[in-house]
């Protein structure tokens, strides 16, 4: 009886959460479904951008739709504004979804996600309180309970994962049953976008009165604070004064790595301090008043050395993101220090404020952390061009004016680095403008990388019909070689591995081959793509694949930049060929081709060969 009642309990539990957070159950709904399907689809399929934007749309409305409720709670909203509040927030998802790339992704695509995402679950931290900041104690109660709750969700998510992967390994060994392995990603998803999420909000609290009044403080924070936390912020605080000591004696600049020291310092020490708030006002606490002020001042000369090593490293390489978010939280705890030493009321949901503004307004504009990276790398870049002098002062092209060895390999590779950054971040046509081609110059060119070759191919002055502009592959739907073979026909079966090492050179151009009494010399022949196939001094056959690449080239003119994977079943990639000397069957594993202005070439090939003499 008691175990149906905990069941009963558990089921009322279960929809009392799903009617309280309707729109953050759904969100989580779609997240898992939308990421199973792409589990199960093929990696090239045509479906997998479409359920990847989805699957973002679902994984930023989450924390949105969570805060909203929240929000509305506090204010009292009726339900029908609550749901019509939900419905808004999906029209503008769906705004979302429509701004999304239909093609590969960017990087500056998910810089803006993640940073939206950091804002949105920060938003959580302070929603209900937007409207009744005086509420400290109950501001603080509430994010404690988050945090415990997010902890205990997480234990129990895993465990159960855990224990749900062995019961099906189980099955799999003692019974003979083949569980796919898909099956347990499956099941990861599952538990951790439905399962985690339910359990989570299962536990949020919602009487706001009863938190302000809560004057409870778990003894397991004090303890994780002070004894784990605090220790760790002053082995951290010893180890940048003496390294700050250690600059000052020998008068030299601070490597760049130091900054992250510094920004985990940081965080564990404003971290510790809001952990231990509540209790800085009793007699027994007073020294947290004392570590609390001596904290941010120490940080203020820490803050001036992150400046420090933060702006060496913009002289000599450019602002990135990863600079720019460095300055920028600088900045941010140079306000915060000054604030918590300065003011006489220290409120702490400025810091969750503050950071969700600074993560919002960074993901986008011209004062956007992906903008500002790419107008000062094109700046460099146009400077480095003007100093070898691709470039006039104006930054006009001057014809003619570089030659291949006029860049050392240092200032080549530099060069070469900033267009690869910009080719990443889809500003691969401010590198065409400056350098002088036409806007659709790049036009056909599907990756990053050929990009890059591509456009140091005219700095460098070398002909643009020689530089690769597309690399594309074919491949078994399942791989050949765990295929049973029929050699009935054939007297032979020969690997065949044909592959680019690192230096560019084709390794195994020219494979001899021992078979019986055979000795076969196997040649990947670029100029006909062809496999040539002789013994001794005799030329014995020519198995072609261009009419292969031929037949492939029109669904390669047709795919979104980025699929260049082309997934076929065995028999399309099988190819028979036979004359008076030789009858050869070659089963295609994997061929990679690479495409220049005018040509195609088979740079790599991994097939099996049966071949049979005819004497």
């Amino acid at each position: 009886m008691r175990f149906t009642f905990s069941v009963q309990e558990l089921a009322i539990a279960a929809t009392r959460t799903l009617l309280r957070f309707p729109g953050v159950l759904l969100m989580a709904f779609v997240m898992v479904f939308t990421t199973i399907i792409q589990i199960e689809l093929e990696y090239n399929s045509e479906h997998n951008v479409m359920l990847t934007n989805l699957t973002l749309c679902a994984a930023l409305g989450l924390p949105i739709s969570f805060a909203l409720r929240l929000f509305g709670e506090r204010l009292r909203w009726s339900e029908l504004i609550q749901q019509l509040a939900v419905l808004g927030l999906i029209g503008l998802l769906g705004l979302y979804y429509w701004s999304l790339p239909t093609e590969a992704f960017r990087d500056t695509t998910m810089l803006r996600f993640v940073l939206w995402n950091i804002a949105a679950h920060l938003l959580v931290a302070f929603a209900p309180y937007i409207r009744h900041g005086h509420e400290a104690n109950g501001f603080w109660q509430f994010n404690q309970y988050l945090f415990i709750r997010l902890l205990t969700a997480g234990v129990y998510s895993f465990l159960l994962y855990f224990g749900l992967s062995v019961a099906l390994l189980s099955i799999d060994q003692l019974f003979n049953v083949n569980i796919p392995s898909k099956l347990y990603l499956h099941l990861f998803t599952a538990i951790t976008g439905i399962f985690n999420t339910w359990f989570f909000l299962a536990g949020v609290p919602q009487d706001w009165e009863e938190l302000q009044a809560d004057a409870n403080y778990p003894v397991g924070l004090k303890i994780l604070t002070q004894y784990v936390l605090l220790p760790l912020v002053v082995i951290y605080l010893v180890i940048l004064y003496v390294y700050m000591g250690k600059i000052i004696l020998t008068w030299s600049l601070p490597k760049g790595w130091v900054s992250y020291l510094i920004l985990a310092f940081s965080t564990a020490g404003i971290f510790a301090l809001l952990l231990i708030h509540p209790i800085r006002e009793k007699l027994e606490a007073r020294w947290i008043q004392t570590f609390s002020r001596v904290f941010y001042i120490a940080l203020l000369p820490l803050i001036v050395l992150l400046f420090v090593a933060i702006g060496r490293r913009v002289l000599d390489y450019g602002v990135t993101e990863q600079r720019y978010f460095g300055i920028v939280l600088g900045v941010w705890l140079l306000g915060i220090s000054l604030y918590f030493l300065l003011s006489p009321v220290k409120r702490i949901r400025y810091i969750p404020i503050s950071l969700c503004l600074i993560s919002f307004l960074a993901a986008f504009g011209p004062w956007g952390a992906a903008s500002v990276s790419i107008q000062h790398q094109t700046a460099i870049l146009a400077k480095e061009l003007q100093e070898v002098g691709y470039l006039d002062a104006s930054r006009k092209v001057l014809k003619g004016s570089l030659a291949d060895d006029s860049l050392s390999a240092k200032r080549l590779e530099r060069i070469e680095n900033i267009i690869a950054f910009l080719s990443q971040r889809d500003a691969e046509s401010r590198v065409a403008k400056l350098i002088g081609l036409a806007p659709d110059s790049l036009k056909g060119i599907n990756t990053n990388y050929q990009k890059t070759k591509y456009l140091m191919s005219h700095i460098q002055q070398r002909s643009p019909e020689k530089i690769i502009r597309n690399h594309w592959t074919l491949t078994s739907q399942n791989s050949i070689y765990d295929l049973p073979f029929d050699l009935r026909g054939f007297d032979y079966l020969i690997p065949v591995d044909f592959y680019k090492n690192n230096n560019d050179s084709v390794s195994g151009f020219n494979k001899e081959v021992v078979a019986g009494d055979h000795t076969y010399l196997l040649t990947l022949n670029h100029e006909k793509n062809s496999v040539d196939i002789s013994e001794g001094s005799r030329f014995l056959i020519q198995i072609p694949l261009q009419e292969l690449i031929t037949r492939y080239q029109q669904k390669v003119s047709q795919s979104k930049a980025g699929d260049n994977y082309f997934s076929e079943p065995v028999v399309k990639l099988t190819l028979l060929t036979q004359n008076q000397l030789c009858s050869t069957k070659l089963i295609i594993n994997t061929m990679d081709i690479a495409e220049t202005q005018k040509s195609r070439r088979v740079e790599t090939l991994r097939a099996i060969l049966f071949i049979r003499s005819q004497n």
